[in-house]
């Protein structure tokens, strides 16, 4: 190992500890200006204009998304319901979830990889139920929850 190598791990160590910085920088702003408001509107039982926010999550970030909103909404004491659209594989499923959410209004809901839903036959039917349901009021009053959509695709 010459000296040189040494360099090289001190390089690639500060490397990490700046983008765990900044990761941790970006999570608090988004914490702050986005969910913390609604979480608190959340708890006053307002409603909410603007009800969904869709968030780039590079699959490299050293933040716990659905840990770190689970932690605030149980400091909250705000429901929290996560979902990784890649693991569900059947419309009863997808129909459980959304039963769930129908009797929790008040509500953070995490709708991970919304753009990897497994290739199924019932896909379209899991669209539907997973994503396109927040597109109107006709079966669930949107202002009751607050809805993150994360994607790790560019």
């Amino acid at each position: 190992m010459s000296m040189l190598d040494f360099d090289d791990i001190e390089k690639q160590a500060d490397e990490v500890v700046m983008r765990m910085h900044k990761d941790q920088e970006s999570w608090t702003k988004f914490q702050k200006e986005i969910v913390e408001p609604r979480v608190k509107k959340l708890m006053q039982g307002k409603s909410m204009r603007h009800f969904a926010v869709g968030v780039y999550v590079p699959s490299d970030f050293r933040i716990g998304l659905g840990q770190s909103l689970s932690s605030l909404c149980l400091a909250s004491n705000i429901n929290f319901y996560h979902l990784d659209c890649r693991t569900i594989s059947s419309y009863n499923t997808a129909i459980g979830y959304l039963t769930t959410i129908c009797t929790h209004p008040n509500s953070v809901i995490l709708i991970e990889n919304f753009d990897e839903i497994l290739d199924l036959p019932e896909k379209k039917y899991l669209e539907n139920i997973l994503i396109k349901i927040w597109e109107c009021d006709f079966v669930l009053p949107r202002k009751d929850y607050f809805v993150v959509f994360a994607t790790s695709n560019n």
